[in-house]
C-alpha cells in the first residue's frame, strides 16, 4: 500500500492556525504563492509531498517548469516526492523541478508523467553545477528533444550518484534526442565530474537515442568519470559524441 495515499491535499492558503488568510486579497495571495513555486533562491526544502496534481504551462517560451519549483537556484531539496502530471511546451520541464543550478538534490522522487518541449526529465529538466544523490523517476517521460528518464540535461555537475530511472523515454521531434537516464550529458570543462551507481531500465524511443545518454558533449576521458552505470543490467562501457 502506498503510504502517500493516506495524505490529504490542503490548499496553501488554508495553512496556518486553522483559519484562512482573509487579511490579504485572494488574487494577491494566489500570485504570491505561485511566485514561491516559480523561483527558489537560497532555499532549503525538506519532506514535501505533492499528489494528484496537474501542472500546465502552454507557452513555448518558458525556461523552467516543475511541480515543486520551476527555477531552483543555489538551494537544497531533500526527501521530496511528486505524483503529478506536468505538461509544457518550453525548455527545462521536469517532474519535481524545472531548471536547477548550483543546488544540492537528495532523496527525491517523481512518479508522475511529464510532457515537455526541449530538455525534459523525470526529476528535473536541467541540472547545472549541482550535486545529486539518491533520487529516482518511475514515470514515462515525453518531449520534443533532449529527453531523459532522469533529466533532460546534466551540465557541469560535480557529482550525480545512486540514482535511477525505470520509466519509458520518448523524443517526438523528427531528429529528437533521447537517453535512458539523460538526454544531453555535458561535464565540467575544467574540473572532474562523476556519474556513479546509476541504472535505467525503461524503453527509449526517438530518432537519436542512447541507452544511458542521448548525446554527449565534452572531453570525456580527461574530465569525466562514469562507473557502475547500467541499462537493463548491462554495464555501459562504449560511448561517443552521439551518446551511449
Amino acid at each position: 500500500q502506498d503510504p502517500l495515499a493516506e495524505l490529504v491535499k490542503i490548499e496553501p492558503k488554508a495553512i496556518g492556525v486553522g483559519q484562512y488568510q482573509h487579511d490579504m486579497p485572494q488574487k494577491r495571495l494566489s500570485e504570491a504563492l505561485d511566485g514561491v513555486v516559480e523561483n527558489c533562491v537560497n532555499a532549503d526544502v525538506k519532506n514535501l509531498y505533492i499528489i494528484n496534481s496537474l501542472v500546465v504551462n502552454e507557452s513555448d517560451s518558458y525556461n523552467g517548469l516543475g511541480t515543486i519549483c520551476s527555477a531552483f537556484k543555489n538551494s537544497k531539496i531533500t526527501g521530496c516526492s511528486v505524483d503529478a502530471i506536468v505538461i509544457g511546451n518550453g525548455n527545462y520541464t521536469g517532474g519535481v523541478l524545472g531548471s536547477v543550478s548550483g543546488s544540492t538534490v537528495k532523496y527525491c522522487r517523481n512518479i508522475g508523467k511529464v510532457f515537455g518541449g526541449t530538455y525534459v526529465g523525470g526529476v528535473a529538466g536541467a541540472f547545472n553545477n549541482c550535486t545529486v544523490s539518491a533520487c529516482y523517476n518511475s514515470a514515462d517521460i515525453n518531449g520534443a528533444s533532449y529527453v531523459g528518464g532522469f533529466s533532460g540535461i546534466i551540465s557541469g555537475c560535480k557529482k550525480v550518484e545512486y540514482s535511477y530511472n525505470i520509466g519509458d523515454v520518448t523524443a517526438t521531434d523528427e531528429k529528437g534526442v533521447a537517453g535512458g537516464f539523460v538526454g544531453l550529458l555535458a561535464p565540467l570543462q575544467s574540473n572532474s565530474s562523476s556519474v556513479s551507481c546509476i541504472y535505467t531500465v525503461g524503453e527509449i524511443s526517438g530518432e537519436n537515442i542512447g541507452k544511458f545518454c542521448g548525446e554527449f558533449s565534452g572531453l570525456f576521458e580527461e574530465i569525466f568519470e562514469l562507473y557502475c552505470c547500467s541499462y537493463l543490467g548491462s554495464t555501459i562501457e562504449e560511448f561517443d559524441s552521439a551518446g551511449f
